[in-house]
């Protein structure tokens, strides 16, 4: 199995970005579902019926760690959400 890195995958295929830094498409938002607390970024022209994605930390990482992928989904035009595993981040306690 081949694994891809979503960011450098991000990087390398949208023309949005052009190979240089990217601008946080908004400001990442915060609250908590049920028990759950999760963050998310929403594009700056979103379209009825948009498309989600829904990126998860890695081992002993937490949402706020994939906030540089949550702006890039965000900038190609994807509501991006975050949250928390069990036993991660604040669900840790």
């Amino acid at each position: 199995m081949h694994k891809i890195d979503l960011h450098d995958y991000l990087r390398a295929r949208c023309s949005w970005n052009n190979g240089k830094e990217s601008k946080m498409a908004n400001k990442p938002q915060s609250t908590w579902i049920d028990h759950i607390p999760a963050i998310w970024i929403e594009p700056q022209n979103m379209a009825p019926g948009g498309r989600l994605a829904i990126v998860l930390n890695g081992l002993s990482g937490t949402k706020e760690g994939v906030t540089s992928y949550l702006s890039d989904l965000a900038e190609a035009g994807f509501l991006a959400l975050s949250f928390d595993a069990m036993k991660h981040g604040e669900r840790t306690k």
